[in-house]
């Protein structure tokens, strides 16, 4: 038979719709397939209900593990078009440990499997259980049964009397539906041949965005940029961004500024990682104004000079203006950061600044710290905002 009927819901058709019939209407919805030219779905762990089937240590740890709540939809493998099935658990649920080998390690798996009496065996049931592997002295991990998806791999060494975080590796993956972006580690991309050109994964790890042109094949970065911004509504005499990713290939600062000094423009300064020890060199920078032009070398400092802010005497319009561009910000030299600037204040002078250097302490780099010389403090309307561009 090529055509399988009846089609899906159709009025009054409700009797004769068997439920490997009924799965495989829902299979409409899944974003991704078992396998290359497969009719059954991925299936996977539903990202965003209970808590997601995570498996972690007993309270204190021992010779179990608890699986938490959440849905999934486990494929059928038993048949070309066994379809998904949809398990749920409601509660943490503690699975004891095979005792461990005396001399040999191994690796276990634990599973939510389906069992359905008109594929094999005498039950129908879903179940959560660890599948015990083989020790060995290079374990590999066992194979999972029919009908399961493998929420984690739990690795015990010889003699182990209890079973810790660091001995559980996630292994779930999610599912998505047809369009949607697929949840997922590094560890645990889609792989090729079951995702369609164009689909979309979240890495949870390393918090990246990829896209697929082949089918899962390859995965190409999807350039999204980092952004953060403050406007100040009162004056503040430091303004901070912390928890900058570290992964940013470079970063650029874009900035008006008036500090409350009422007489004269003040220098603006900016910081890395909130280090004011003297590791800010050569910092070379150039003014243009009412005076002419002049530059200067500063070998050593305990902060960058990034240009000016404008005088609260410039009136409440008056802002001084400027850029900052940081250039390896994921410290690919893993010594240095390297900048360039550039800043110009419209009135009192109307003067440009140019400079750069370097900052020599090395990364990872993760904060930025901007203040004004001389103890001034930046007024209402200064904004800073920052654009990074991920490697």
């Amino acid at each position: 038979m090529a055509v399988i009927n009846p089609p899906g819901f159709l009025q009054n058709a409700g009797a004769t719709h068997t439920a490997e019939q009924m799965r495989n209407h829902f299979n409409l919805y899944q974003g991704a397939r078992f396998a290359s030219t497969s009719l059954i779905p991925r299936g996977g762990v539903h990202p965003a209900m209970g808590n997601n089937l995570q498996v972690t240590q007993t309270g204190s740890p021992s010779m179990a593990v608890i699986v938490k709540s959440g849905l999934a939809s486990v494929p059928g493998t038993e048949g070309a078009k066994q379809g998904m099935y949809s398990v749920l658990n409601d509660a943490d649920l503690t699975l004891s440990i095979t005792a461990a080998h005396a001399t040999l390690n191994r690796i276990d798996l634990v599973v939510f499997k389906v069992e359905d009496t008109a594929f094999s065996g005498a039950v129908n049931t879903s179940s959560l259980v660890v599948v015990t592997g083989t020790p060995a002295s290079s374990p590999a991990a066992p194979t999972a049964p029919a009908n399961s998806i493998i929420l984690a791999q739990v690795s015990i060494v010889a003699l182990d009397s209890s079973i810790t975080t660091g001995e559980i590796t996630d292994r779930r993956h999610y599912m998505s539906a047809v369009g949607g972006v697929i949840n997922c580690t590094s560890a645990t991309r889609p792989a090729a041949g079951i995702v369609a050109e164009g689909q979309q994964i979240y890495e949870t790890d390393t918090d990246r965005i990829y896209i697929t042109h082949n089918g899962g094949t390859t995965w190409t970065r999807d350039p999204i940029n980092y952004q953060a911004r403050q406007t100040l509504s009162g004056t503040q005499a430091v303004i901070t961004f912390s928890g900058i990713p570290s992964t940013l290939r470079s970063l650029k600062v874009r900035w008006t500024a008036r500090c409350n000094d009422a007489g004269s423009q003040q220098l603006l300064q900016c910081k890395v990682n909130n280090d004011a020890t003297g590791v800010y060199y050569d910092t070379f920078y150039s003014a243009i104004g009412a005076g002419g032009m002049n530059t200067n070398l500063e070998t050593t400092n305990t902060n960058w000079r990034i240009g000016r802010a404008a005088a609260a005497a410039g009136g409440p319009n008056d802002y001084g203006v400027g850029y900052i561009d940081f250039v390896g910000w994921d410290s690919p030299h893993t010594n240095h950061l390297g900048a360039i600037w550039r800043s110009f204040v419209p009135s009192g002078g109307q003067v440009t600044e140019d400079g750069g250097g370097t900052y020599n302490n090395v990364g990872p780099y993760n904060r930025l710290d901007f203040i004004i010389a001389g103890g001034a403090s930046f007024v209402a309307g200064t904004d800073f905002q920052i654009e990074g561009i991920y490697a």
